[in-house]
């Protein structure tokens, strides 16, 4: 499925090459006019630390750690305004993923076949950027809101084997990150980016299987690095 996903990325990278190839023909300072709309594609890895709290005495359970590391794969759009060399606007992507995901099982000695399980969906921003342009060429920073969608789901062994839990939550955080574009021509972008999320919710349930209806309580942080590739079309 994941090589699929990954042939739809190229095709879709290589019709805005074409859109971008078709578009006017470079003027002398249009390499350096980065003003106007742009959208375009992004992908590459997912690396993360989530911080399991709870979720319940019945588990055993207190506090550790999972790495549900993966990829991500989705698009963007902005809008882009130049004062001189400074450029800034505001930014919203999104990222779907299908390999976010990390099983442990017996994160506590005394019950080594409970398993516990954390999914990660996507990835929504919501950001600013400020940039600094070269002629063709811009190196930016950038922050705000992110969100993502987080599943947490267990099962429990001896001596109280069966009992399950599932609980599905939006995460919101903030996000912050660099990045770094060029102008292969005035209107096709090739970039590189990085971004460091932190994520935090609380997850409340109830169990099912062997004994159901035990409230279940579960606290989530999440620490996230990406490293992404970004081909986007500047709409000037």
């Amino acid at each position: 499925m994941l090589r699929n996903v990954w042939r739809a990325v190229v095709a879709s990278a290589s019709v805005l090459v074409l859109f971008g190839a078709s578009a006017r023909a470079d003027g002398p300072d249009a390499r350096r006019d980065w003003n106007g709309l742009y959208l375009g594609l992004q992908a590459g890895s997912a690396l993360i630390d989530a911080d399991w709290k709870g979720p319940a005495a019945v588990f055993g359970v207190n506090t550790f750690t999972v790495h549900p590391d993966g990829w991500l794969f989705g698009g963007h759009v902005g809008y882009n305004f130049q004062i001189g060399p400074w450029v800034f606007g505001p930014e919203l992507s999104y990222s779907h993923s299908t390999n976010l995901r990390d099983t442990v099982v017996g994160p506590v000695a005394a019950l080594p076949t409970d398993s516990f399980d954390t999914k990660i969906r996507d990835l929504f921003t919501a950001t600013a950027r400020v940039g600094y342009a070269m002629n063709s060429w811009m190196a930016y920073a950038r922050g705000g809101y992110a969100n993502s969608e987080v599943t947490l789901s267990g099962l429990s062994g001896p001596p109280a084997a069966g009992v399950t839990f599932n609980s599905t939550e939006r995460n919101g955080g903030w996000t912050i990150g660099a990045g770094a574009e060029v102008k292969l021509t005035r209107n096709v972008l090739l970039g590189f980016e990085y971004n460091f999320v932190r994520l935090e919710n609380s997850f409340a349930t109830k169990s099912g299987g062997t004994f159901p209806n035990i409230p279940i309580h579960m606290d989530l942080d999440t620490d996230m690095h990406t490293m992404t590739g970004r081909l986007s079309i500047l709409l000037n």
